[in-house]
């Protein structure tokens, strides 16, 4: 992993066994009780129009109202067109159930679809042989619901949370003196371990004994030792740090991220607009804030103008303006602020099946 550190969790399993597969399973599955959601797209989005739907993403994990003890199966759906059919398998993460099958599947459209098309040449028990079409119905940022063409039944569809996603934003520094770290950190745990990316400034020592800023990945010994400070902390310290943390999907964080992915090859060819370590640090943290489309229900962040950013960018110099813009950001959005007291350190993922 580059400039960050792998915090591995110990998960060790003994040999998974194939799950038993249960007779007219697919009756089971493609033909479950109806269910109507409370609210369809259309109606969320009139009842919240500041906060648009979110475009569809099916990739990733799955579970239906038909998955329970008895009928323990789950959907991987990979971006690729294919989904895995995974048993379950007790203790495991839910990455590493078993893959039992897998079939071929296609949106009619990737962000908004209406229909679903599995296929699969030569069956099994969840699948029959050729196609099944099955219309989507509604659709959230973790479910949607689907009626089968062929028999009219419907059939529920919730996500299994197998990784979580996190952007902090840091920047610490005397005010009206000098500035001190700040930089963006992208956070991905799944269970197993937790990576960390964190890009931006810090305050390196030169030959000359002197400490200058140097834009590029941050030091382990540095992000390690920033927490939040307590009020108390605050009103002695002489140095203020402002952490503004936010919890993101994995749409969100791969958009995200791309920010991440760009600086770095610009730091890797020693292309970096700006002499000035800081003003590197402020565009990079601007545009990574500036991705965060807000939609549905998980990220409304309330960005800061360009007259915001031109008035901090006038009123400070560029060593604090960092700074200032996280303590401004994380102000405004404050309700969305993950605490270090509520960061899910440790973190796995579980399994519920349906009653």
């Amino acid at each position: 992993m580059r400039g960050g550190s792998g915090v591995a969790l110990p998960n060790e399993f003994g040999k998974m066994k194939r799950p038993v597969l249960l007779y007219s399973v697919v009756a089971v599955l493609l033909t479950a009780g109806s269910l109507v959601f409370s609210q369809s797209v259309r109606q969320e989005a009139r009842q919240s129009p500041k906060r648009p739907v979110c475009d569809f993403d099916i990739t990733g994990f799955w579970r239906t109202n038909a998955t329970s003890q008895l009928n323990p199966v789950f959907f991987d759906f990979s971006p690729k067109g294919h989904v895995m059919l995974m048993g379950h398998a007790p203790n495991a993460l839910p990455q590493d159930f078993e893959q039992m099958d897998s079939v071929n599947y296609k949106l009619d459209s990737p962000s908004k679809p209406k229909m679903i098309e599995f296929s699969t040449g030569k069956g099994n028990d969840f699948f029959l042989t050729g196609l099944t079409l099955v219309n989507i119905l509604e659709y959230k940022e973790d479910s949607f619901s689907t009626r089968n063409v062929a028999s009219g039944e419907e059939l529920r569809w919730e996500r299994v949370q197998t990784h979580r996603y996190f952007i902090t934003f840091v920047g610490r520094g005397r005010p009206e003196q000098q500035g001190g770290p700040a930089f963006v950190m992208w956070t991905m745990m799944d269970g197993r371990e937790t990576k960390v990316e964190p890009l931006g400034v810090h305050l390196a020592t030169g030959d000359d004994g002197s400490r200058q800023p140097v834009f590029g990945l941050i030091p382990t010994t540095i992000y390690d030792q920033i927490r939040e400070q307590t009020e108390e902390e605050k009103a002695q310290a002489k140095e203020e740090t402002v952490v503004f943390r936010i919890e993101l999907t994995g749409r969100d964080f791969k958009k995200t991220h791309i920010v991440f992915e760009a600086w770095d090859q610009l730091l890797k060819d020693r292309k970096l607009p700006a002499v000035d370590a800081y003003i590197n640090a402020m565009d990079l943290i601007t545009q990574a804030a500036n991705t965060l489309e807000p939609c549905g229900q998980n990220v409304t962040l309330q960005k800061l103008d360009r007259a915001a950013i031109d008035e901090i960018n006038a009123k400070y110099k560029p060593s604090l303006r960092p700074l200032e813009y996280i303590k401004a950001i994380r102000q405004r959005n404050i309700e969305m602020h993950v605490p270090d007291r509520l960061f899910p350190w440790g973190w796995r993922p579980t399994v519920q099946f349906s009653q």
